[in-house]
């Protein structure tokens, strides 16, 4: 594991000694290199430890997260213009009723993006910052997730990142699939470290150019995990977002050489 220079994520102020919990005493994972099977061992030891505040989390902000887009939808449904057609011959008719959005429509679409953006920040910013907590050996309770860090930051964040994802989509989707691989650490940095948007950006891509063959093989580990919470209709998600969110903060913490709470 090589540790990057020039943008490099810097050492975590006050990471060299993890606080004293309550939680059972667990082989310290900063004693050893970093290893995926690790990463896995540790997320599922605190979602153990922490499944109450984690799994009751990811429902609520799921459920939040949805909001945005019914309005969007509702809202194009509730003003459109609807009409009736007439098809068919030969003695036999049809009529059915089509839809015309209006420019109040177009708004509340608008308005639903916008909700969903400003909720998207928002769920990042709180539930990330449990997850910060419980790396930090911190005892957690269901309130952590809900408590927003950074958030404008994570706004920002989130901004930059829409923009470099419909900007990479225009590459055949490969662009796409580059700019998460090189920012997904972008938004556990704002969290953790409360850096500034582009300053998060240049760290993430640091770090994972550093450590590549380690952070590809755990993008891809949390890209099943989020697969398998995906399925079912996502009823899933609930339980393997929380974890994929552990194994994310895991990785970030031990790429940048800070500790982390056994």
């Amino acid at each position: 594991m090589t540790q990057p220079t020039g943008d490099a994520y810097p050492a975590h102020v006050g990471a060299s000694e993890p606080q004293q919990t309550a939680y059972p005493v667990h082989p310290d994972p900063n004693a050893t290199p970093y290893s995926i099977g690790g990463a896995f061992s540790w997320a599922l030891s605190k979602f153990s430890a922490n499944a109450v505040g984690l799994v009751g989390g990811a429902a609520v902000h799921t459920l939040l997260l949805a909001l945005g887009p019914a309005i969007a939808a509702g809202g194009a449904f509730l003003f459109a213009d609807s009409f009736s057609i007439e098809s068919g011959g030969g003695g036999t008719y049809e009529e059915f009723t089509d839809w015309s959005l209006t420019p109040g429509s177009y708004v509340a679409i608008a308005f639903g993006l916008l909700v969903t953006l400003l909720l998207t920040a928002y769920s990042l910013s709180a539930y990330i910052g449990g997850v910060v907590d419980i790396a930090n050996g911190q005892l957690t309770t269901f309130g952590s997730f809900f408590r927003p860090r950074n958030y404008a930051k994570v706004l920002g964040t989130v901004v930059l990142l829409s923009l470099a994802l419909a900007l990479g989509s225009l590459v055949f989707l490969v662009g796409a699939v580059v700019v998460v691989f090189l920012f997904w650490f972008a938004i556990p940095i704002v969290v953790d470290r409360g850096v500034g948007p582009w300053t998060a950006l240049k760290q993430s891509a640091s770090l994972v150019r550093a450590n590549f063959g380690e952070s590809l093989v755990t993008a891809l580990l949390v890209g099943m995990v989020w697969v398998v919470g995906n399925s079912a209709c996502g009823v899933f998600v609930i339980v393997t977002a929380p974890i994929a969110t552990l194994i994310a903060v895991f990785a970030l913490r031990r790429f940048a050489g800070d500790t982390i709470a056994p």
